[in-house]
């Protein structure tokens, strides 16, 4: 399980993991990304600190929109080196093809040798799982499922300015550098054009997803080839990834390539970041969409 983007607890993961083994009598592991979780400064997390960051930067861009203590740290690394992104995605990349091979050399007693790897990618998740399933290196995940639950669009398509995610000028910062400006940059970082060289397909792969327009015949082709592997589900109202944004990436322009996208919509007030709030006068509600959510989830699993 792979979750959002500046994200600090599992909290909000531990009962989609938690339903997921029960349903599945599978093991469920929760992957943390490179400079989140507890693989980040705690001081990252400490409202004090961040919301000085965060009223630096309305000092410096009277214009941003959405800075607040909870996107600070996120918002100023990236916006300063939005190489960061790529870095922090390949470590994390690179550290579960570690965790899979320790699986596979039966280094891990709780877990078959020969289990299945699937992966359950929320947001910014599901953007890593998509690439690890497309790159497939050492045919690790030939028989993978991917289930999408919230993303799923290329980088272009995503519109993650939240106070919780990240701040306007650091969205401008990873588009600008990633988006339009990509192979310019190349000439001024001989590493960070190293691993979008031959030889590192996960590099091609993150290159497919970073914009609609480019490298469309080579994202839809492999999608097309997981198609029998992968799910979304999508939420009607979600701001951050549209579903018709998802639509357009895993089912191509032409809506050609056979994979499922549920769109559900709940009777109750939702967003991106927070799917099913804790409040009690909403609890049957919510629990009804946490249960067609995983339910669609552990189906697609166990199938």
């Amino acid at each position: 399980m792979l979750h959002g983007l500046n994200e600090r607890s599992w909290g909000k993961y531990l009962p989609w993991a938690a339903r997921l083994a029960e349903s599945t009598a599978r093991a469920v592991v929760l992957m943390p990304i490179a400079f989140h979780m507890n693989r980040a400064p705690a001081e990252w997390s400490l409202s004090r600190g961040m919301r000085a960051v965060s009223e630096q930067r309305k000092k410096d861009s009277p214009w941003v929109a959405e800075s607040s203590f909870a996107n600070a740290a996120i918002s100023t690394r990236f916006q300063h080196i939005p190489q960061r992104f790529f870095w922090s995605g390949i470590q994390t990349y690179t550290d579960i093809l570690q965790v899979v091979h320790a699986i596979r050399s039966h280094e891990d007693p709780d877990i078959e040798k020969d289990a299945r790897i699937d992966f359950f990618g929320y947001s910014i998740g599901a953007f890593l799982s998509e690439i690890l399933c497309m790159a497939n290196e050492d045919d690790l995940f030939s028989a993978s499922k991917l289930a999408i639950f919230c993303g799923g669009p290329t980088l272009d398509r995503m519109y993650p300015v939240s106070r919780y995610i990240l701040d306007s000028e650091a969205l401008v910062s990873l588009y600008s550098f990633f988006v339009e400006h990509l192979e310019n940059r190349f000439r001024h970082d001989p590493r960070l054009a190293h691993y979008f060289g031959e030889g590192h397909p996960a590099g091609l792969c993150f290159k497919a997803m970073l914009a609609s327009r480019k490298l469309k015949d080579f994202r839809e082709g492999r999608f097309r080839d997981l198609a029998d592997r992968t799910i979304g589900i999508v939420l009607r109202k979600d701001e951050v990834i549209q579903p018709c944004e998802v639509i357009n990436t895993l089912r191509g322009d032409d809506r050609s390539i056979p994979i499922q996208v549920h769109t559900l919509d709940f009777g109750y007030p939702y967003s991106h970041i927070t799917p099913f709030p804790i409040r009690q006068c909403l609890e049957q509600e919510v629990d009804a969409g946490f249960e067609r959510v995983f339910e669609l989830a552990a189906h697609f699993f166990s199938s």
